[in-house]
């Protein structure tokens, strides 16, 4: 899906496909102050002497190297931002406004950038995730500090469900009712005015971005959330993006969950800190994953209520734990009858669980 928002002066785009694979004339990837799951697949590629293995940027820096060969795209962009454990949705903003702006005066100018939504798998909300990058790209165009050469940006998102909510979510920024800046679009620079980098390694871009009038819009932590406890096989992704995620989005709250393949480290105490900050759980019991469970038990010591789902074979064939057999769950045949279903007991729960705080 392409798409050119009126605040933009560039299309931007979602593409179903591998970012390591995919070429553009740079790719963007952040530094969280240690290599993620992603970031560790590009720069095992890269030789032993570059800048971006050697001395990798700290939050609010930006260091643009060649990538050798190691992708397509000729140019690598790392973008430091704070650790995992401080990443925020406002992290995710002001990367993508410290990602153009670190692109202001590369030679060749920059027509062709690429990117992933950052966050996602990592416990933030994959829509919010994506819409406060999209609102960090307006504020710097709105800050005057971007390539003006810039003519696309392509968001590229291996999973194809993921890919079709990111598509959603920039078809509703497109459409969006979000007040237009009263600045006008700044001009492009004059030709010549401002001298080049070379397009080899650039220095690190320490420039701070200033307050944005969009900042207050961007989604924080402390918002009303659902945590989402499920096996991540492939065959369970249907269950989340057609049925769970829908229904909790029906509930206005940020859908939450964690994906062990997005880290490389311990997640427990983000789990934990997850599930304590989260106003429900939803835990799909498909699978018996043993994870699940202990994230469901989790949940009750710390007394944070909890939406069981279990499919009717699993019942049927009476593989459901003890513990679990004698709590309230829901049963589902059809991923498409489990939507409306999923959406009433939620907000059942929810208001159920309002009116006990209510009362004490």
């Amino acid at each position: 899906m392409i798409n050119q928002h009126a605040d933009l002066p560039f299309q931007i785009e979602v593409v179903k496909g591998d970012i390591i694979k995919f070429k553009a004339d740079v790719l963007a990837l952040k530094y969280a102050q240690s290599w993620s799951f992603l970031t560790q697949n590009v720069v095992k590629l890269l030789p032993p002497d570059s800048v971006l293995l050697n001395k990798p940027p700290r939050p609010g820096q930006a260091i643009l190297a060649v990538s050798d060969g190691a992708t397509p795209s000729p140019l690598i962009l790392l973008v430091g931002t704070p650790p995992r454990k401080q990443f925020t949705y406002d992290s995710m903003h002001d990367m993508a406004r410290q990602t153009l702006y670190a692109l202001v005066d590369v030679q060749p100018p920059v027509k062709h950038l690429a990117l992933t939504v950052h966050g996602a798998g990592w416990g933030f909300d994959e829509a919010e995730a994506f819409r406060a990058m999209l609102l960090g790209f307006r504020a710097a165009v709105e800050d005057n500090k971007y390539p003006h050469s810039l003519q696309k940006i392509s968001i590229v998102e291996v999973q194809e469900k993921r890919a079709d909510v990111l598509s959603q979510t920039l078809a509703e920024f497109q459409n969006s009712t979000v007040e237009k800046s009263s600045r006008p679009m700044p001009p492009p620079p004059v030709p010549g005015a401002a001298p080049g980098r070379s397009a080899g390694v650039a220095p690190p871009v320490r420039s701070a971005p200033t307050p944005s009038p969009d900042s207050q819009t961007v989604a924080t932590l402390d918002e009303p959330s659902i945590f989402v406890a499920m096996p991540f096989a492939k065959k369970y992704m249907d269950i989340f993006y057609y049925a769970i995620q829908p229904a909790v989005k029906d509930t206005d709250h940020l859908c939450v969950r964690l994906d062990l393949s997005s880290y490389t480290g311990d997640i427990i105490d983000t789990i934990k800190q997850r599930i304590r900050a989260a106003d429900l759980m939803i835990a799909l019991l498909d699978g018996t994953n043993p994870n699940v469970y202990l994230e469901v038990g989790y949940a009750w010591g710390v007394g944070t209520p909890t939406v069981l789902i279990v499919n009717e074979e699993q019942l049927a064939a009476g593989d459901l734990p003890f513990d679990v057999r004698t709590q309230k769950y829901l049963r589902y045949e059809a991923i498409m009858e489990l939507r409306p279903q999923l959406t009433d007991e939620l907000r059942a729960v929810l208001k159920a669980n309002a009116r006990r705080k209510k009362e004490k």
